[in-house]
């Protein structure tokens, strides 16, 4: 086969199976763009047929929360007549065909059809939207009726049971009635479609409307998705979705036959199969001509390269008609032309070589010496003929890698190298010390080899010794120095006037972090800066990490002086004292917070005590007020007796003396029962849901230990919650233990709060709760369930709530 047709084959190869892979591939992804249009039309159907629906519904909610049924209810009683309700709600009979009013009992008292009053009486009592509508007063429930006696048509029943704001009034039932046709309607106008068809769904998966009326009210034998899917309906093929209509347990379903569905991909097909066709054809046709047009100036460039090979620089390739063919051509004479200059160059080249005063080697691409000048024969003490075609790494004793013949390309040819220190040997075979160096030769993408500088180092290299020797005794001795230095324990930094380090050890390095020069800058310039810091102790905040903690560290400076007693550096010793102001500042709170708390119902108890005292007051206020007084100044008395009992506890637990238990068997549920009873008395408006499961639970404990461990995790519960969510408490017997858990939906703790709970004197800070306390209680908790021999949990989640569990053994186990 010849080249030619060779060609041919391949282009043609080429040809189709960039068709099939192109083709293949955008059919695929055409198809699937398509599906996912008609999928999103569907959707989008949906959706709008259950926004119009919803509408609908929403729209006869605010008319029927509109009506003023108190007013009625007053002027009317629970007897009214059709004429009064007529005159009183004019615009209900235009809008439904039956509008019934029912009383308590679920009976109707006034009843219109068409607008006309009917006697016809019926008892709604077991009707399930009338059930629903007392079961949820004050708000529209929906609901089918398939055959309505009164029209013989499939009706939408809205009903909506009104009572007083308080809830203790029924003030009445309204029963009205739309046809579900309506309904039908109104998705019909929204599809606009004769292919695509919207129904309504009930909750039960009925099919309330469908445009084969034989299927209305038929349940569907499977469960309607989001997206679209293909199902066998009643004996017909189709692809359906709906969407959930809001406010209503109804949905919107969109449905089309899966032959009209198909229809445009099936189409798409054709036309990408003809397409394809088309461009197979036309690139057949266009790699015949480029075959041809190729193989027919092979022959002219063969015979070019053979005239340049025997050394003819001066023939030329003749430009002809196609455009191609004349860059190529004239891109070969151009080469021609090069190679002529580059021998002209390499001429040069050896002239320049002979002029060169350094010793001076140029070698091949593997490394083999091809030209050499008259002061390398001198260095090395050599004929030309004992250098020439020998390789370079042959004169060096131990060469180095760069050098090696295995190593060469990689080396010498990659880069220059400069100054490289070795030593060669000459053809007397002795040793001289050289600063060798090497560039490539030519262009980056045809060296023709590396040219090499050689400089004899021998004296210098004996100078460096001695140079070498007198550093080896100054790095010595400050090398001592440093190690005196780096043992001492608090941090030392020596700078200079400017604030750059000169020496640092390790305590210091650990102590300002990762940014330590910008640490030690700001140190010395603000000890240079401030009067009188210079020579005594002075605290300085430092920022650290991404967050900016702030660490605070103790610096003492000295001054460095040189011989001339002037100042050159600072010498600064540095401690972490961080821990012991934080301690100061939480001490300090502590007793400010404290004081606040104990001056807060001392306060309220002078106050109620001077007035009950003041003499010109004695007449002035009733017995229930004075006992409200007294009242009040017990109350206040007994959180001052807690507060005071509170401090006490944690003054024992400094000193580290366990708390005093006194423990007997008690009933925890029924402490647990009267603790949150006691709670919904005086946290008035907050629910606490309480379950304990299983009858009376007897555990050896502290009751009014345990009683003040409830209360504080009550008392949290309501600080950090709305009135709006429960708080519930539960209690239940799991491994050997009776859990108690009390779990809140309020503002919730961060992670890093959660870990500092049971801290000592912690206080969680929320700006927008007013919270007040001495942070003690829950690490009195903690001190109380581990003297009983239990266990205490929190888990919390910021805006979603906390939940703390604790946990105190049964009688027989062995704790936890």
């Amino acid at each position: 086969m010849t080249f030619r047709k060779r060609l041919l084959l391949l282009q043609l190869l080429t040809v189709v199976l960039t068709t099939l892979l192109l083709g293949g591939g955008s059919h695929l992804l055409v198809v699937s763009a398509l599906e996912d249009l008609q999928g999103r039309h569907l959707v989008h159907l949906a959706r709008e047929g259950a926004q119009v629906i919803s509408s609908v519904l929403q729209e006869r909610a605010r008319q029927m929360e509109g009506l003023d049924m108190s007013s009625f209810h007053q002027r009317y009683d629970d007897q009214p007549s059709e004429k009064h309700f007529l005159k009183y709600f004019r615009e209900l009979p235009v809008e439904f065909p039956a509008v019934s009013l029912l009383d308590e009992e679920g009976r109707e008292i006034v009843k219109l059809v068409k607008g006309q009053a009917n006697l016809d009486y019926s008892n709604y009592q077991y009707e399930p939207v009338v059930q629903r509508s007392r079961r949820q007063p004050n708000s529209l429930q929906v609901g089918i009726k398939v055959q309505d006696p009164q029209f013989g048509w499939p009706s939408v029943r809205l009903a909506y049971t009104y009572v007083s704001n308080s809830g203790d009034d029924f003030l009445g039932t309204l029963l009205l009635t739309l046809p579900l046709a309506d309904f039908e309607q109104r998705l019909v106008r929204v599809a606009q479609d004769d292919d695509i068809s919207l129904s309504l769904l009930s909750g039960e998966r009925e099919l309330l409307t469908f445009n084969r009326h034989e299927m209305a009210f038929q349940t569907l034998p499977f469960i309607s998705a989001q997206t679209a899917r293909r199902h066998q309906f009643f004996g017909t093929d189709l692809v359906l979705l709906s969407q959930p209509v809001v406010d209503s347990d109804w949905q919107v379903m969109a449905s089309v036959p899966w032959q009209v569905y198909r229809t445009e991909i099936r189409r798409i097909r054709l036309l990408s199969l003809g397409v394809g066709l088309l461009v197979t054809l036309l690139g057949a046709f266009c790699a015949w001509k480029l075959a041809t047009l190729l193989t027919r100036n092979i022959d002219q460039l063969i015979e070019f390269a053979e005239r340049v090979g025997q050394g003819d620089y001066r023939h030329q390739l003749p430009l002809n008609s196609s455009k191609e063919f004349n860059r190529l051509n004239h891109a070969f004479n151009q080469m021609v032309i090069d190679l002529d200059s580059h021998r002209r160059s390499r001429d040069s080249f050896q002239k320049i070589i002979e002029t060169v005063m350094d010793p001076l080697i140029v070698t091949d691409r593997e490394g083999l010496i091809v030209q050499v000048n008259q002061a390398v024969l001198e260095l090395l003490h050599c004929d030309p003929a004992q250098i020439n075609h020998r390789p370079l790494a042959d004169f060096f004793p131990e060469a180095p890698s760069v050098l090696r013949r295995s190593q060469f390309a990689a080396g010498l040819l990659c880069g220059p190298v400069s100054n490289l220190e070795t030593h060669i040997r000459g053809c007397q075979g002795r040793d001289v010390a050289i600063l060798f160096s090497s560039s490539p030769c030519g262009e980056e993408s045809q060296e023709f080899g590396v040219v090499c500088i050689l400089k004899d180092i021998t004296e210098l290299l004996a100078v460096r010794d001695s140079r070498e020797k007198a550093l080896i005794l100054a790095e010595e001795s400050r090398r001592r120095i440093d190690v005196l230095l780096r043992s001492v324990p608090d941090g030392l930094v020596v700078t200079d006037l400017q604030g750059n380090i000169q020496l640092i050890n390790d305590p210091a390095e650990r102590m300002l972090g990762a940014d330590v020069e910008s640490q030690v800058l700001g140190i010395a310039r603000q000890l240079l800066e401030e009067t009188g810091a210079i020579g005594r102790t002075v605290d300085i905040p430092l920022a650290q990490g991404a967050g900016g903690q702030i660490r605070v560290v103790q610096a003492h400076a000295s001054e460095i002086y040189d011989r001339k007693d002037q100042v050159r550096g600072l010498v600064m010793l540095l401690r972490d004292v961080s821990l012991e102001r934080s301690m100061d500042q939480m001490k300090n709170e502590f007793i400010s917070t404290a004081a606040h708390e104990l001056r807060t119902p001392l306060t309220a108890i002078l106050g109620y005590s001077e007035l009950m005292l003041e003499p010109t007051n004695q007449d002035r206020f009733s017995k229930e007020e004075q006992r409200d007084f007294l009242q009040e100044i017990l109350e206040r008395a007994e959180t001052l007796a807690r507060l005071i009992d509170d401090l006490l506890s944690i003054s024992r637990m400094e000193s580290g003396q366990p708390l005093a238990l006194e423990v007997s068997n008690a009933d925890i549920t029924g402490l647990v029962t009267r603790v949150v009873q006691q709670f919904r008395l005086t946290a008035q408006g907050y629910r606490f849901d309480l379950e304990l499961t299983g009858d009376k639970v007897v555990l050896a404990l502290d009751s009014g230990r345990i009683q003040q461990v409830l209360e504080n995790l009550l008392n949290n519960a309501v600080k950090y919650s709305s009135k709006k969510e429960p708080i519930l408490i539960r209690g239940r017997r799991v491994e050997g233990q009776y859990t108690l858990s009390v779990e809140d939906q309020g503002i919730g703790m961060l992670p890093e709060q959660v870990e500092q709970i049971f801290e000592k004197f912690y206080r969680v800070d929320y700006s927008n709760t007013k919270t007040s306390g001495l942070g003690i209680g829950m690490s009195i908790v903690k001190q109380i369930v581990d003297g009983h021999g239990g266990r205490i949990t929190v888990s919390s989640t910021i805006d979603v709530g906390t939940r703390v569990e604790l946990s105190l053994p049964l009688p027989g186990s062995t704790g936890v």
